[in-house]
């Protein structure tokens, strides 16, 4: 089945969003593509490549931290505090705004002083969003993991014999799981005549362990108590990389993963066809 040569996936964490990148590659190569075909068939070669925004960001982390690439496609890994070295201690200065300092500056405080500081222990998804957002779409360059990502966005073969030929200029095929800028991200996709996803799933279902905090009027927002109960998980989750992403209104289709495994199958098969 023809289906576009790029192919952005937006949602927040626990949405689905590698589950339909999957469903696509299998969608892709299938005559006649079918969730029964697509839940007992081994993909063995899809066309496309997986790509992510945050691939080469994932390639730096995993030198600064030490640890592989594969860790940080690991939930379990990203959400898991990191040595007592990338503690960070904080507090809140009148003149100098927010003041940061390692431990072995905070050890050196009276313990007074010490009470007033607080503590973060960083993991490698806060680190992710800190060196990616702060770090380098603050400070470095707003599209600066746009760029790394679309610098191997290359025609195929010579351009001289294409255009000799009158053919057309033909492109990678790649499928992105996680466009969650719509301003440079969602842009990048479009502009190279891409179809964008978005991916919505109720709080309940991507955070089961805090259902009941839920506002059974507004399903999918994240429930102010959470930030009581889990700080740190409430500070992921409402990070400018997750908010930014809104109710997704400027992709293209807008699927709602609420349902089945089938269900989202078809949702995707429709979206495409």
């Amino acid at each position: 089945m023809k289906i576009n040569n790029l192919i952005g996936i937006s949602g927040s964490i626990n949405s689905g969003k590698d589950l339909v990148g999957e469903m696509l590659c299998y969608i892709s190569q299938a005559d006649n593509p079918t969730f029964k075909g697509f839940d007992t068939e081994v993909v063995l070669e899809c066309p496309y490549e997986i790509k992510k925004c945050a691939d080469k960001l994932k390639e730096v982390l995993a030198i600064i931290i030490g640890c592989t690439r594969a860790d940080l496609e690991d939930e379990e890994f990203k959400n898991k505090e990191l040595g007592e070295e990338w503690w960070r201690y904080e507090i809140e200065d009148i003149i100098d705004g927010l003041v940061t300092i390692d431990k072995v500056e905070y050890d050196t405080l009276p313990k007074d002083w010490q009470e007033g500081f607080k503590t973060v222990k960083l993991t490698p998804r806060m680190m992710l969003q800190l060196l990616g957002t702060q770090g380098g779409r603050m400070v470095v360059h707003p599209n600066i993991w746009v760029n790394s990502l679309f610098a191997d966005w290359k025609q195929v073969g010579s351009p001289l014999i294409v255009r000799a030929k009158g053919l057309e200029p033909q492109y990678p095929k790649w499928i992105i799981t996680d466009v969650r800028f719509p301003e440079n991200e969602g842009v990048a996709v479009t502009q190279r005549n891409g179809l964008l996803i978005g991916i919505k799933r109720h709080f309940a279902l991507k955070q089961p362990k805090y259902a009941e905090l839920v506002d059974e009027n507004n399903p999918y927002n994240i429930p102010p108590g959470l930030e009581h109960l889990n700080p740190k998980l409430y500070a992921s989750l409402t990070h400018e990389s997750e908010l930014s992403m809104g109710d997704h209104s400027w992709c293209d289709v807008v699927i709602d993963n609420n349902g089945t495994i089938e269900e989202l199958f078809n949702q995707v098969l429709k979206a495409v066809k």
